[in-house]
């Protein structure tokens, strides 16, 4: 695969002329209007600075608890006049924002393809509700309180809402940030949803926050009275910080038995990938289908959409012929310019762009990888097909280096031998056509396929089937003590025709060769023509049997090319 930033840098040069081009006059005629708005914000901060200075000279002597209980007036006019000023002072930042995004969106989108804004949303209810992404069943409508934008490129359309979405039951927030939805010109083979971990704290609106104070505030009136009436004020404060505690927890409460409610239909899967389990959890209707569609590569480009957009959490579901990202952020989207930096300044501009083309990457990686679309009926033609299978064994371990004897128990990762030889590996395979990697879920093998995979931008599935041979009491140990404390059993094991054989405790040749041939076998239903497996001595060992060939040694990342047809397993000829 071709280097991402590489890609991102000459995007965003070709964008830069772009800019240069159709884009700077714009620009030019936004540094006016952007003095205007910069001069009306200094006006009225200047305003409310005097205005805050001259009541607090005039009334210093009124204390806010003795102006409530005193009924002081000027107290009251105070916080109106402030009311009324504060907005004055923000508006031209939101004024300007406006402006801004409305001149210059659309034509920055131009670059990508034909996109129009929008003053309501483009995605409807009824997509969030089949994308699965929101656990809750009874929320509302959604709120569009931000941009809207709508278009096409690569022959698919985008829908990119700035949105709340709220359940109607208790009014809580669900969702807050940026929805961008894909609509491809073919269905998705089964229906995925996968959810971030992080997304687990619903988001506290501003509303939430009034409410908490009015409470406080209602508390306090209360406490006021029973004051009057001599308990003291310990007890104002005992009831507003009693109910505000109260509040959260039926706040977070309700979230989390709601949240757990779980998808219909979908179960939860756990990849192979430890480090992406910790970070995600994936629903599917299709086990096999949700692993060929979460390539290491699209789900890079899916860690690039949440980096750019600084999203504390991202969601997205993959379902019919649609695919919908939900990104939680409380940042303003798509601002290419801002009230105290020059209009002529690149530097937001740039972002911007590197947050579209983090989204349009996620396009043709789709468009280029026919995994992710709907797999057609497996015909006899097909199924008879012959079949390039490129079996290899894994990089080395610090096992490996020592001469011991690993089997399944030891779960040892590469070394740094091994890493360089599993890249080695995946650039010699790089113009070898791959459609799958299938690999042991043994920790070596796993980062060796997954080396290849990534460079190949193909899913890697891994199989029990192709798990190293168990070798019971020999496991962990050195081949040389192997030899000296289990003479007999070191004979026998190094004899090909035994193949009966295993070690106390652990498994035959024989047993291994037939859970490997029970695999070879599944290969045949599957659709993918091009295989390559990550898997053990053993188990090459036991295959290269099948096939008449006695081999003691199998060198790590060593790829034996084989081709299977009508269920029967050949060597490739060697060009």
């Amino acid at each position: 695969m071709p280097d991402t930033s590489s890609k991102l840098q000459k995007a965003q040069q070709d964008f830069k002329n772009f800019y240069d081009a159709k884009l700077r006059e714009e620009y030019a005629k936004l540094e006016l209007s952007r003095k205007k708005y910069l001069k009306m914000f200094w006006k009225n901060l200047t305003i409310l600075i005097l205005f805050i200075i001259y009541t607090f000279f005039m009334h210093r002597q009124h204390l806010l608890m003795l102006a409530l209980f005193e009924m002081k007036w000027p107290i009251y006019l105070w916080f109106s006049l402030m009311a009324f000023m504060v907005p004055l002072c923000i508006a031209p930042f939101v004024l300007y924002e406006g402006e801004t995004k409305s001149a210059t969106m659309e034509k920055i989108l131009s670059f990508w393809g034909n996109f129009k804004c929008s003053n309501v949303h483009t995605i409807s209810e009824e997509n969030i509700k089949k994308s699965k992404i929101f656990n809750f069943l009874d929320y509302d409508n959604h709120i569009t309180i931000g941009d809207a934008f709508e278009g096409e490129y690569n022959k698919t359309k985008i829908y990119m809402d700035e949105k709340q979405i709220r359940t109607s039951k208790n009014g809580f927030y669900l969702f807050d940030g940026l929805l961008i939805m894909f609509q491809f010109d073919k269905n998705f083979s089964s229906n995925v949803v996968v959810k971030n971990h992080k997304n687990i704290v619903p988001t506290i609106k501003l509303y939430l926050v009034v409410l908490y104070f009015f409470a406080i505030f209602a508390f306090f009136c209360i406490g006021t009275f029973i004051h009057f009436i001599s308990y003291g004020v310990t007890i104002q404060l005992c009831c507003g910080i009693g109910l505000m505690a109260f509040l959260l927890f039926y706040y977070f409460y309700t979230y989390k038995q709601s949240a757990a409610s779980k998808q219909k239909n979908l179960q939860s899967v756990a990849l192979e990938d430890v480090s992406f389990n910790k970070e995600w959890t994936v629903m599917t209707d299709n086990q096999v289908d949700a692993r060929r569609f979460l390539t290491p590569i699209f789900m890079e480009r899916i860690d690039d959409i949440k980096r750019l957009f600084r999203g504390k959490a991202l969601d997205f579901s993959l379902f019919e012929n649609k695919l919908i990202i939900a990104i939680h952020t409380h940042k303003n989207l798509f601002e290419t310019s801002a009230l105290f930096m020059p209009a002529l300044n690149y530097e937001k501009v740039s972002k911007v762009v590197g947050q579209l083309y983090s989204i349009f990457a996620v396009i043709d990686i789709i468009k280029n990888n026919t995994n992710f679309m709907t797999v057609k009926k497996l015909t006899e033609k097909r199924k008879n097909m012959i079949r390039n299978i490129y079996i290899f064994r894994h990089g080395e371990t610090d096992f490996n280096r020592e001469g011991r004897l690993q089997g399944q128990s030891n779960n040892t990762p590469l070394n740094i031998k091994g890493l360089t030889q599993s890249k080695a590996l995946a650039d010699k395979m790089k113009d070898i056509p791959l459609d799958i990697v299938y690999t042991s879920p043994l920790l070596r093998a796993y980062q060796t396929g997954a080396t290849v995979a990534r460079q190949k931008d193909v899913p890697i599935i891994a199989d029990n089937r192709l798990i190293e041979g168990n070798f019971g009491i020999a496991e962990g140990m050195l081949e040389t003590d192997i030899q000296k404390k289990l003479a007999q059993e070191y004979k026998r094991w190094r004899d090909f025709s035994d193949m009966d054989f295993a070690f106390e405790g652990g498994e035959s040749k024989q047993q291994i060769l037939e859970r490997v041939l029970d695999f070879i076998s599944y290969i045949q239903t599957r659709p993918e023509q091009n295989i390559a497996i990550s898997a053990h001595s053993a188990v090459i060992r036991s295959l290269l049997i099948h096939l008449g060939v006695f081999r003691h040694k199998i060198r790590n990342t060593e790829i034996i090319h084989l081709l299977l047809q009508d269920g029967k397993l050949s060597f490739a000829k060697q060009k």
